[in-house]
């Protein structure tokens, strides 16, 4: 898949014969604009359509895995976290935040913050009081839950004398 081709290449183009297309597909779809050609080397002419077509790509197990091996991996897949968070059904985002929890926490804070945190502050303008005492209560549980929901993952990875593993 070209799109988890070039997360796990960092963006930079890809061999063009490792997508897997034949010759012929690849010359549509460079002809219709969507790949650009650097070298025999492609990618897509948009960043953000790698990032997106690499989010679909997180829900199969093998592919999340491999997105997570190392910290410089789970970096570069970081739009695409972004995207499955915000647009995947239910368990295959639980799944996803799951995983990233217990091997990239640092990648599912920004992830969670840019994606589905962005989308909760833009839909409640900070000028906009709650109307009654039980809204600001569910307000404050909202944000009490944002906040601690990663925590019990991450504090089962510490040591038992209290210090996080490196």
């Amino acid at each position: 898949d070209l799109g988890s081709g070039l997360m796990n290449s960092g963006g930079t183009p890809i061999p063009a014969a490792s997508i897997g297309a034949t010759p012929m597909d690849t010359i549509r779809l460079i002809r219709s604009g969507i790949l650009r050609v650097t070298h025999s080397r492609i990618a897509f002419s948009l960043d953000v359509l790698a990032e997106w077509f690499a989010s679909f790509a997180l829900q199969d197990p093998e592919i999340l895995a491999r997105s997570l091996s190392s910290a410089r991996r789970a970096y570069n897949w970081r739009y695409a976290f972004v995207h499955a968070l915000r647009d995947g059904p239910a368990e295959k985002t639980d799944r996803i935040m799951e995983a990233l929890l217990a091997h990239a926490p640092g990648v599912a804070a920004w992830a969670h913050g840019v994606g589905v945190g962005h989308e909760r502050r833009s839909a409640m303008p900070d000028d906009q009081l709650a109307e009654t005492s039980l809204e600001a209560g569910h307000r404050v549980l909202r944000a009490v839950e944002n906040w601690i929901s990663p925590w019990p993952t991450l504090t089962r990875r510490w040591k038992r004398d209290g210090t996080m593993p490196g």
